[in-house]
């Protein structure tokens, strides 16, 4: 008796499971949306895998890895490539909204910089007067 209940619990659940999943995907067609095949790519993973020598190479034996800090600067290669790969995906997956029409758009991180760039010193400057005050 026991065991046919859980047998009918399971059964339950793999029909709520399959109605998530059926309603997930067409939501996914409703929105334009395809998912996105993650291929594992062996060139990139050697390139970590180098870089990951790099750096601890560097760490243990300074004197003989003189240069193995250059694993991080990989990483950040790394890094930028594998973003504007999934960047380009999803650019190309979305509809195009119309933003030619707005040149400067992409150019708040330029803002946000300048603003560090001019407020930081001020601030810098300023706790500087302060501690000569207490002096």
């Amino acid at each position: 008796m026991k065991s046919s209940n859980n047998y009918q619990l399971l059964g339950e659940q793999n029909e709520i499971n399959e109605t998530i999943v059926q309603s997930l995907s067409e939501k996914e067609s409703c929105l334009g949306t395809t998912t996105v095949k993650k291929e594992f790519r062996d060139d990139v993973a050697l390139l970590r895998a180098l870089a990951i020598l790099a750096v601890l190479g560097y760490h243990f034996w300074p004197k003989i890895f003189t240069l193995g800090f250059i694993g991080v600067d990989v990483f950040f290669v790394i890094s930028g490539f594998l973003m504007m790969q999934m960047l380009e995906i999803s650019s190309s997956n979305r509809p195009d909204r119309g933003t030619e029409d707005l040149p400067l758009l992409h150019s708040w991180s330029l803002g946000v910089e300048m603003q560090f760039y001019l407020i930081a010193p001020f601030l810098f400057y300023i706790s500087k007067i302060e501690s000569n005050i207490s002096k």
